[in-house]
């Protein structure tokens, strides 16, 4: 079974591209926030991990305080550290098992540091998607980010640019092109290759 990585930045459409995937042909995807949101919500181990490093700030009662932990790791490079060198561990191993379950010809795992965190060894081939700055910006705004958490997460993720060598595929999310075009092209030359 192959593994493709999906990355790009934020707002690039890194999620609505993998639907295509699963409505157009069943193929299922891993979304890594999706499973540390998880972790963080859920998971004792990880509760706790959060408490030790962000402090009882991290949580309102039971509900997570994403607004303060953001904060956090985008101001303390030894909070971000600590966190990351944790919860990208606990998502990988998690994509690792997830992925072992998985009785398909190939299967996406969606994330936006696959780069930034060295995990490009464990796919197959990785798609690159690109869109516009204020396409972008426009996607993040209607999902109610500020301007300023626009830029603190983009700081963290390295530019497209430097990831145009990387990947095997490039992926346009303009508004201009067909994703659905692009999705399906990807999908043919994936499964000839099997």
């Amino acid at each position: 079974m192959k593994a493709i990585g999906i990355t790009g930045s934020i707002g690039s459409g890194k999620t609505t591209f993998c639907q295509i995937f699963y409505h157009a042909w069943n193929i299922p995807t891993y979304y890594a926030d999706v499973r540390a949101k998880w972790f963080m919500e859920n998971d004792c181990q990880t509760q706790q991990t959060l408490l030790n490093i962000f402090g009882p700030g991290a949580y309102y009662g039971k509900k997570l305080n994403t607004k303060y932990i953001a904060d956090q790791i985008f101001n303390n490079l030894d909070l971000k550290k600590q966190w990351e060198k944790y919860i990208h561990k606990k998502v990988m191993d998690d994509y690792l098992l997830w992925r072992q379950q998985q009785k398909v010809a190939y299967h996406l795992h969606e994330s936006a540091l696959i780069f930034e965190i060295g995990a490009e060894r464990f796919f197959d081939g990785i798609v690159l998607i690109v869109s516009p700055e204020p396409i972008k910006q426009q996607r993040l705004i209607a999902k109610g980010l500020s301007l300023e958490d626009i830029e603190q997460r983009r700081k963290h993720q390295l530019p497209d640019k430097d990831k145009f060598s990387l990947v095997q595929f490039v992926v346009y999310n303009d508004e201009q092109q067909s994703l659905i075009e692009q999705a399906a092209n990807i999908h043919q030359i994936i499964i000839s290759q099997l």
